[in-house]
């Protein structure tokens, strides 16, 4: 009679759904699908899983015996019926391989990011480099040249200049009009005595440019600048018989007694010529300003 009895249950074990049981057990319990998820450490596919009895989608064998257990364990049901059944509903023992999701799973090595950044930061850098080479090939540039102001170093050459030579009326290098006309109407004979041809031509408005011609013991200093420039010139006696900015294209006489101290700023832009002989400034310049010596 109990052989019978325990074939009977046999019989019956199978037809008892375990998806059917758990989740009827946690509907009485008031439990939805995420809290036993939190408590148990399930996916939510994986429980669905189990309350469908759709094992093809669970891990082994082993691993969805240990989900059934802790399942019914935590709704305080006896596991042992739903294992046997499990065990007679599962495959005739041949192992599954365990299945692992791999979803969100980032394997080392595979990022290809880090190569698409170096890759777009060397297409900058080489369209910056030919950016720039077009720049400084091709693009026409403003003009450089600006009109000359002089430097803080020529202005205190000047300065020095001024303070070692006593400030003393210069020599008057300007005559007033009426005075070179007196000058130009003089008698032949008077202008063969000095040694000069007689002048005709018409005087400015305001002043003419001293006689080139030296008188005895003097000397002759020419100047003149392509560009502005500015001259200091101090004789023999220290007494500063030029001190002026000249004009670009404008011709300047100075004479007087030698030595003279001669300082010239833009020095590349003027010439200067001494007793009609021409001066080579480039040994006495330094930074612009030229300094020399005329005996």
């Amino acid at each position: 009679m109990s052989d019978l009895n325990e074939q009977g249950m046999a019989e019956e074990l199978p037809r008892i759904s375990v998806g059917e049981v758990l989740r009827t057990a946690r509907e009485e319990k008031n439990l939805d699908i995420d809290d036993i998820c939190s408590y148990l450490r399930l996916s939510h596919r994986q429980v669905l899983a189990l309350e469908g009895d759709d094992y093809a989608v669970l891990p082994e064998a082993t691993i969805t015996r240990g989900f059934i257990r802790n399942y019914a364990r935590m709704l305080e049901l006896d596991a042992e019926p739903l294992l046997e059944t499990y065990r007679s509903l599962s495959a005739s023992g041949q192992p599954r391989p365990i299945s692992i999701q791999s979803e969100n799973i980032r394997i080392p090595g595979n990022d290809q990011r880090p190569w698409l950044i170096y890759i777009f930061a060397s297409v900058l850098i080489v369209l910056l480099v030919a950016a720039w080479v077009i720049y400084v090939d091709y693009i026409p540039k403003p003009s450089s040249e600006v009109e000359y102001v002089p430097s803080e170093t020529e202005v205190e050459a000047t300065v020095a200049v001024q303070e070692v030579a006593p400030l003393q009326p210069a020599e008057p290098l300007l005559l007033p009009a009426d005075a070179v006309t007196e000058d130009l109407t003089a008698p032949a004979d008077s202008a063969a005595e000095v040694g000069t041809p007689a002048a005709t031509e018409s005087a400015p408005e305001t002043s003419v440019a001293a006689p080139s011609v030296a008188s005895a013991g003097q000397a002759v200093i020419k100047l003149k600048s392509s560009d502005r420039s500015w001259v200091s010139i101090t004789d023999k006696n220290n007494r500063n018989i030029f001190d002026k900015i000249m004009v670009a294209g404008i011709e300047e006489s100075v004479q007087g007694l030698p030595p003279f101290q001669v300082v010239i700023g833009n020095a590349p832009s003027t010439t200067l010529t001494f007793n009609n002989k021409l001066v080579d400034l480039l040994p006495v310049t330094k930074d612009r300003v030229a300094r020399l010596t005329l005996e």
